[in-house]
Parts: structure tokens; C-alpha cells; sequence
């Protein structure tokens, strides 16, 4: 069902910085709407 770009998240999670082993995630995500979810949003607006 999810959209494999973003995995059926809404969006894409660009990470920075280097990843530490100890780390799963770095401090910094940069978040970027998809088009799934950029689509799922423009059929709920025109649904009301």
C-alpha cells in the first residue's frame, strides 16, 4: 500500500552528518513532503 519512496511515511527523511554505529538516527533529519502523500492531501482538500 505505502509508497516505496517514502515507505508510506507522507515523506522523505534526507539524513545529515555522519551516522554513528551507537546511533540509529543523526540529530538533524531534513523531511520533504512526498507526492504520494503531496496527492493523498489534494484529494482530501477537494473531498470537502
Amino acid at each position: 500500500m505505502g509508497c516505496q519512496h517514502c515507505g508510506g511515511l507522507g515523506y522523505t527523511v534526507e539524513k545529515t552528518g555522519e551516522v554513528s554505529p551507537h546511533i540509529p538516527y543523526t540529530e538533524e533529519t531534513y523531511k520533504e513532503p512526498c507526492e504520494c502523500w503531496l496527492e493523498e492531501d489534494q484529494k482530501k482538500q477537494s473531498s470537502f
